[in-house]
């Protein structure tokens, strides 16, 4: 049997038919009724024209719908395309574009965003979506979700797919321009699967937690494994840290996934200590690098009881594949993202792509199954990106004698001053440790003498109980004199992606601005 995440999804289904599946605000799917849904919508959307090969673009808030769109289309050969619904619309508008969707599959929030898609020359040729009653039959082309499915049948779909077949479209975070579609084939996705169970010793017996939004590489292949395995997963549809940590408490939740700035975000609530999160034995902290004060906390207060881990991957390399940290290790090796996983291998090299040995500093690249083939439609990217077999990532890192890999920044965030190389993560790390700031994020200025300077950007925990002189001497305590800050902006929150990424791009547009004002 071909490795496609339908056959995998269907396997699960055949053994655990029973078993709750997915769980979200009170509403459980079993597999054998997930299962059956998820046929009804691929069998609709091959009578509405849908044929393997075909892009499929989604839209919607965590939901069951999203994760059943995703595996009907796995079902039919069709290639997926998740819209991160927090874009404006020209934004979504370019993805669809891009990508060359030619459905549109949405949930009832966006119906309006739909019916300005059908009057755009998008080439979109049909839109499904849940839709409330008064919305029926508002512009052409526009099917009901839930009659699709109920006028569909339940039984298998026949398609040739294969390990091969494209899978999914998913665009890249966009941190420093216009995203890219990374094409993912069900060859990549079958084994980030397989090097995610192994490496995270995950069960079925798991009861996962879902906050991260599933039109993200990350959110989707955290419930995928939970698929994957015949566990059953807990959506939620935003991240509120009160609702989590009611959720865990009441379904007692084995697994979850954040991102670092949900850690404080957590420690905020008053009363988080006298929550039951005794049933967590597994954390994994990722989409960015976590500061090393935040770590202790996550391990020390929040869920001591937990194997903690902290993968490090990107949407390229299918979502987190490359290496992980945790265990013993977790506390032996501060500061590193781990070793190479099971299935990747993993160099740090020089410009020519030459290996560097062991504490030098150079570009991170990477090659395993997992890695995908390229970007839709981009081919002058792609050949910079993949190289001789190989996806240079774009991030600084380091190699120890023990193989552990450290990340030292990305390489467009490195700042060059006087000649002297700044890596902006040391000095948040610094940053972090302070008392009384909440979160920070460094960027390099230009700077007449220098070429570029320090400037911090701060969130204080309270505000105005800092000053900006505080700041740069407990910089100095801790950092040689060229690294300290030279400019300090506090602020009252800093931009951020959709998970959690904090958007640098948008921080130096706001210094170049106010240097021309």
């Amino acid at each position: 049997m071909e490795q496609t995440l339908g056959n995998i999804f269907l396997r699960s289904s055949n053994k655990v038919p029973d078993k709750a599946a997915l769980g979200l605000e009170g509403q459980i799917l079993t597999y054998g009724e997930l299962n059956r849904k998820v046929n009804r919508l691929a069998n609709g959307l091959k009578g509405l024209g849908a044929k393997k090969g075909d892009r499929v673009a989604l839209l919607f808030y965590n939901c069951f719908e999203i994760l059943e769109s995703y595996l009907a289309c796995a079902k039919i050969g069709a290639i997926v395309v998740p819209v991160n619904f927090r874009f404006v619309e020209k934004e979504m508008l370019y993805v669809i574009k891009n990508s060359e969707s030619s459905f549109l599959l949405f949930g009832k929030e966006f119906h309006n965003f739909a019916r300005y898609m059908s009057s755009e020359k998008t080439g979109l040729g049909a839109f499904v979506g849940v839709m409330e009653e008064e919305n029926r039959g508002s512009f052409p082309g526009l099917y009901s979700y839930h009659e699709l499915l109920s006028k569909s049948e339940g039984k298998e779909p026949k398609e040739n797919v294969e390990e091969k077949t494209p899978f999914a479209i998913m665009y890249t975070s966009g941190t420093t321009g216009f995203p890219k579609g990374c094409l993912w084939n069900h060859r990549n996705f079958a084994w980030y699967l397989m090097t995610n169970a192994y490496e995270s010793g995950a069960q079925p017996t798991e009861r996962f937690l879902c906050v991260y939004p599933i039109f993200h590489a990350g959110g989707f292949g955290l419930v995928a494994l939970s698929l994957f395995l015949g566990a059953t997963a807990f959506l939620k549809k935003s991240f509120d840290p009160v609702d989590m940590l009611n959720t865990i408490q009441e379904e007692k939740i084995t697994y979850l996934a954040l991102v670092a700035p949900m850690i404080p975000a957590i420690l905020q609530c008053p009363d988080w200590r006298s929550y039951d999160l005794s049933s967590v034995r597994k954390c994994s902290v990722g989409a960015m690098a976590t500061p090393i004060e935040m770590k202790k906390t996550l391990m020390d207060e929040l869920f001591p009881r937990a194997d903690i881990r902290e993968p490090y991957g990107l949407t390229e390399a299918t979502s987190a594949s490359l290496t992980t940290l945790g265990g013993r290790d977790f506390l032996r090796k501060t500061g590193s993202c781990g070793r190479p996983t099971v299935t990747a291998e993993v160099r740090v090299v020089d410009d020519s792509g030459k290996q560097l040995p062991p504490g030098a500093i150079g570009e991170i690249v990477a090659r395993s199954p997992c890695v995908t083939q390229g970007y839709y439609k981009n081919p002058e990217a792609t050949a910079e990106t993949w190289r001789e077999g190989w996806l240079r990532t774009g991030d600084l890192g380091r190699m120890d004698e023990e193989g552990f890999l450290y990340i030292v920044d990305r390489k467009k965030d490195m700042i060059i001053s006087g000649g002297e190389n700044i890596y902006p993560v040391e000095i948040e790390n610094v940053l972090y440790r302070h008392p009384k700031i909440k979160e920070a994020a460094v960027i390099g200025v230009p700077d007449p003498v220098w070429g570029e300077s320090v400037k911090a950007f701060v969130v204080p925990k309270v505000r105005n109980s800092l000053t900006e002189e505080e700041i740069v001497d407990f910089c100095k305590m801790h950092l040689a004199g060229y690294k300290k800050p030279k400019l300090v902006e506090f602020v009252d929150d800093l931009p951020k992606n959709p998970v959690g990424k904090i958007l640098k791009k948008l921080l130096r547009e706001r210094s170049q601005q106010q240097n021309l004002d």
